[in-house]
């Protein structure tokens, strides 16, 4: 794998102007049978098709192989020349299917636009479609992909973020789920005297309750916020999160909804995008 192909001049982005097959519409039926949304092929062509509707919208897509089957990485470049960048991604464990959702549709809303004169707007919409397929957390050589960032031999998905995330950014939103949360948290990874995680979960009260509990999954937590400090010699693999830092990624915010239904879940995570935007602007 060749990381630069994935930088967005590199990309291949000659298909996004093809005549394109109109899917069957996506709507809060299809909410209710998660199992529905789980082609690779159809969530790809959901994301072509959306981003073919935004003439400055650019799709870039680069071949690749897991466990067999081909599957096309996407890279969604939104905006030009703002000046502050954002990289949104979800789907890192193929399971948690909310992110991924969340990403589509506000993708497909268009929500993005309000935003577009202070940010430009880099999205990983699905960076394991091996395990969005298998409704698994990891990918098809079953390796945890969020922990595979220092490692010697990257598997091929983190390489992709990894070429990424060379490029400069003010801001990354991760987009998870914990079904064994009763409610929304976050992890903050930020340099000194940032504060803006607890502000995020103020904004998302009204969608999801926050998880207040003084410890979730083992880590210190103050009022759902978990604090990372970047110590990069973690002997369990380094996150995105702790990567992007350490490529000089200010602030990362890894956004964790909680136990609830599906479509509960994408509008917190959609809320808590809309509000880290804002407050960092």
């Amino acid at each position: 794998m060749r990381p630069e192909c994935f930088k967005p001049d590199a990309c291949d982005t000659t298909r996004i102007g093809m005549s394109l097959k109109q899917s069957d519409p996506h709507d809060a039926r299809s909410l209710m049978n998660p199992a529905a949304l789980r082609g690779y092929t159809h969530l790809v062509e959901r994301v072509r098709l959306a981003v073919s509707m935004d003439r400055e919208a650019r799709l870039g897509l680069h071949e690749f192989t897991a466990a067999g089957k081909t599957y096309e990485f996407m890279q969604v470049v939104l905006g030009s020349g703002a000046p502050q960048r954002v990289l949104l991604s979800a789907g890192i464990h193929g399971d948690e299917l909310a992110g991924v959702e969340g990403l589509c549709e506000w993708l497909e809303s268009h929500a993005y636009m309000k935003f577009l004169h202070r940010w430009d707007i880099t999205m990983l919409p699905c960076l394991n479609p091996w395990g969005y397929e298998h409704d698994t957390r990891e990918n098809g050589d079953g390796r945890d992909l969020n922990r595979e960032f220092n490692s010697s031999h990257p598997p091929q998905e983190v390489l992709f973020v990894q070429s990424v995330a060379q490029q400069r950014f003010d801001l990354s939103l991760e987009l998870h789920v914990d079904a064994d949360s009763a409610g929304y948290y976050l992890y903050e990874t930020v340099r000194p005297g940032a504060d803006i995680g607890h502000r995020v979960l103020e904004r998302i009260r009204t969608i999801m309750p926050v998880n207040l509990d003084a410890t979730i999954d083992g880590r210190s937590t103050d009022g759902g916020v978990i604090v990372r400090h970047p110590t990069f010699g973690n002997p369990n693999g380094w996150p995105m999160a702790l990567y992007g830092f350490a490529q000089g990624i200010p602030c990362s915010l890894t956004l964790e909804a909680g136990r609830s239904p599906l479509q509960r879940q994408v509008q917190a995570h959609l809320q808590a995008i809309e509000a880290a935007l804002g407050l960092c602007s």
